[in-house]
């Protein structure tokens, strides 16, 4: 029995196709076109994607679109579809596996608030606190010492 990507590649060639043809008009890189002709679907990404590519390829060349996918579906069993097994190529998304609580969100932006705000605080404490004297009043001895070496700090 020939396999999907020898049909594939024996119409290709029928119809004197190249493969960088078909990878310039579809947007299939051609390492996954040779990959599509080798049968080797465990080389792609697998799922929707294998199908697309394969609907790209067949109607490229003039073949049945639908009708090759569901060839594909007839030589893999959907429940054993390929997966990208190289390094690099895409494989499906998964959920993960803990969902985050939807209270977490809440509490980080309070925490967050709550530091910008002690920051804040830090930093400009000059503004909020009062005023002493006692910093001003050596100030004004030194200086007045500077002004009048007679002076004794008494008035």
């Amino acid at each position: 029995m020939v396999s999907l990507g020898e049909e594939l590649k024996r119409e290709r060639e029928l119809r004197e196709i190249s493969l960088r043809e078909i990878s310039e008009a579809t947007k299939i890189s051609i390492r996954i076109l040779e990959a599509i002709e080798k049968n080797n679907f465990q080389a792609l990404p697998g799922g929707i994607f294998n199908r697309n590519f394969l609907r790209a390829y067949a109607e490229f060349i003039g073949l049945d679109s639908e009708n090759v996918v569901r060839k594909y579906h007839q030589q893999f069993d959907s429940s054993e579809e390929p997966v990208a097994s190289t390094p690099g190529m895409a494989v499906p998304f998964q959920e993960p596996a803990v969902k985050k609580s939807s209270k977490t969100l809440p509490i980080v932006l309070m925490l967050i608030l709550l530091v910008v705000a002690a920051a804040f605080l830090f930093f400009n404490r000059h503004r909020f606190l009062p005023r002493t004297n006692s910093n001003n009043r050596i100030f004004n001895i030194y200086y007045a010492c500077l002004a009048d070496p007679d002076y004794s700090g008494h008035a």
